[in-house]
């Protein structure tokens, strides 16, 4: 069995851990303390498109799969677990109905919006 990542998702992979690295992880100290929400976090995820990793590109977002979806939310959940359950919420509870039951009028309306991180 072949446990290696696909290159693509060995790129993704890296791009998220730098972001998480690089910007989120610096954050995370300060808002545990201060228990506030990780808006700066939140906005630099939104900014790489990882608002809308599992919705399809027709709609704003990534397109990519749940695979790609599982890595996201691991990289970005060993810099900040906050900031890995916000992104990961948003996505399996925010955006994922509306993507697999939603009717296209739906689709249209709430996915750009969710993908880009301008609702949340």
């Amino acid at each position: 069995m072949d446990l290696e990542l696909a290159p693509e998702h060995a790129t993704f992979r890296a791009a998220v851990r730098e972001l998480a690295q690089g910007v989120v992880r610096p954050l995370a100290a300060e808002v545990d303390r201060e228990h506030r929400f990780p808006q700066e976090a939140v906005a630099a995820a939104a900014e790489s498109g990882l608002m809308g990793v599992l919705i399809p590109r027709e709609y704003g977002g990534a397109g990519l799969d749940a695979l790609a979806f599982a890595i996201c939310i691991e990289e970005l959940a060993q810099a900040c677990a906050s900031t890995a359950v916000i992104v990961d919420v948003h996505t399996s509870v925010g955006t994922e109905p509306i993507l697999l039951f939603g009717d296209e009028e739906q689709k249209k309306r709430w996915l750009p919006q969710l993908a880009s991180g301008e609702l949340l």
